[in-house]
């Protein structure tokens, strides 16, 4: 076959720079982010910007959200036999927790909160950071979070917004224009991101979260260890959320909750950036 000038740099020419850049921008980035997360996020922006006024992608999703999970990576030469476990962990624990009834969920939920709600740095802290619970297989935050409004506690919940592709999450503090409805369930009416999880809405006043402004951060989690090890679902949000609060020496208290499948009798596989929690709260034990 005879390709003419013009149909070679357009079928085989322009397809190979754009991969090179492709991954070219891809190592600045991984570079990036392990000295400064703020400059690699606007950095990705910049660049996703410039892509679609140029007509072609230069990042995909999944590559930026494995790239950006994992700061150290350079310096695990076995990262991708870690993830490859924590995949294989993430498939068992998840078909696990499909087959807990609605009424289990309920039922183990409750009881992990009783116990939450007894903690020390649960009752001191005057600021908690908590997650609005998924739909399914995951616990219900329904209770706690009425009973943070109950107990006059200022809560910060995650956005994670449209652009899955940063894999950024900040956590923004509840501010209402409106009375508390009765029951304390005032997100029921939020807009849900992907994963069908409200978020504040855009009329919110947006004040997110800086280091030490949270007393305590309420971790949700896919599964946990004896050692208090986090599995989470793979994105790295909360990773990455974690290492910001953290900054100039603040100290983040880490609780997570968990229902009882999610607890394995293994080990966990972590990497260097996996920080274990500091307590981990289930409806029958407090770890």
């Amino acid at each position: 076959t005879v390709l003419y000038p013009a149909t070679y740099l357009h079928t085989v020419i322009i397809p190979q720079l754009k991969l090179l850049q492709r991954r070219a921008l891809l190592v600045f980035h991984s570079a990036l982010f392990s000295r400064s997360p703020s400059s690699s996020i606007a950095f990705v922006e910049s660049h996703q910007r410039l892509s679609r006024t140029r007509g072609f992608p230069l990042f995909h999703q999944t590559s930026i959200c494995r790239v950006m999970s994992s700061p150290s990576t350079a310096e695990q030469p076995d990262t991708d036999d870690i993830r490859r476990q924590k995949q294989e962990l993430r498939m068992k624990i998840r078909a696990a927790m499909k087959e807990l009834r609605e009424d289990e969920v309920m039922e183990q939920s409750s009881m992990v909160w009783k116990r939450v709600v007894e903690l020390p740095i649960y009752k001191s802290a005057r600021t908690v950071g908590l997650f609005l619970s998924m739909p399914k297989c995951e616990i219900n935050t329904d209770f706690i979070l009425k009973e943070c409004i109950q107990s006059g506690k200022e809560i910060y919940v995650p956005e994670v917004g449209k652009n899955f592709e940063l894999c950024h999450m900040e956590l923004r503090k509840v501010i209402l224009k409106e009375e508390i409805p009765p029951d304390g369930m005032f997100h029921k009416v939020w807009p849900t991101n992907k994963w069908k999880i409200p978020e504040p809405p855009a009329d919110m006043p947006v004040v997110a979260a800086k280091p030490g402004d949270i007393d305590l951060l309420i971790m949700p989690g896919l599964g946990f260890d004896r050692t208090r090890n986090r599995l989470g679902q793979g994105k790295g949000y909360y990773d990455r959320f974690i290492e910001r609060m953290a900054e100039g020496g603040h100290a983040l208290p880490l609780v997570a909750v968990a229902l009882k499948p999610q607890l394995i009798e293994g080990s966990i596989p972590v990497a260097s950036y996996d920080r274990p929690m500091d307590m981990v709260v289930l409806p029958d034990e407090v770890i």
